[in-house]
């Protein structure tokens, strides 16, 4: 479980105040927002990207407020998504266990996460050489490698046509059950949340609005 307790951080001049929320263990929780009003400033904030400046993180009874962002156990996928061009896909899905201490079971659990992303035939290829939504697929392959049960997406399939953008909400529906992740979603699309969230936060110039069910929300 995530929970953010009066969490207030800064980007610049932009300030994000008064902030919380809790994320529940199976279940997705959705910032929606428009462009500019600190969805990802947050999300940076939880994962130790920007400083804390008051306010408490909380990982599973952990508090990681001031934690580096390695031990924090948040796996994070960015809008542009950070895979690293140089290396083919089963190098970048396999990046994270370079922080692990125990790489036991390994490659069972790369054949697993491959298989169920349908991954398998281009595991040797370079990230310049897939498609969108292939993209999309190692990100959240490399995400799910790290064994978090907290992940962060920020505006993931923004970049998608429709049809994709839909096909990769029921893969992530899937996975969030599958391995009883609790997620943090970010998102302008009204669609995208309705289908996505359990829980949906409104943020409007770096402050909730409203927070409740999804269906309380809308």
């Amino acid at each position: 479980m995530l929970q953010l307790k009066n969490v207030c951080t800064s980007a610049g001049n932009f300030s994000v105040e008064d902030v919380n929320l809790t994320v529940l263990p199976g279940s997705c929780h959705v910032l929606l927002g428009g462009t500019g009003n600190g969805k990802t400033v947050i999300l940076e904030t939880i994962a130790g990207l920007r400083p804390t400046k008051r306010g408490e993180i909380w990982n599973n009874g952990r508090e990681i407020s001031h934690a580096v962002p390695e031990k924090r156990e948040i796996s994070y996928v960015p809008q542009d998504l950070a895979l690293f061009p140089h290396l083919t896909v089963k190098q970048n899905i396999l990046y994270a266990q370079r922080f692990k201490k125990n790489k036991n079971n390994v490659s069972r659990s790369l054949d697993e996460i491959v298989k169920y992303l349908n991954l398998e035939p281009v595991l040797s290829r370079t990230v310049q050489n897939l498609s969108g939504g292939e993209r999309q697929r190692v990100a959240l392959a490399r995400a799910f490698m790290t064994g978090h049960k907290i992940m962060l997406l920020d505006e993931p399939f923004s970049a998608l046509h429709y049809t994709m953008r839909r096909s990769l909400w029921e893969l992530l529906l899937d996975m969030q059950k599958r391995y009883h992740l609790a997620v943090l979603m970010v998102t302008h699309d009204l669609e995208e949340a309705h289908v996505l969230a359990d829980y949906v936060s409104v943020l409007h110039q770096g402050q909730v609005l409203q927070s409740g069910t999804r269906d309380e929300v809308f």
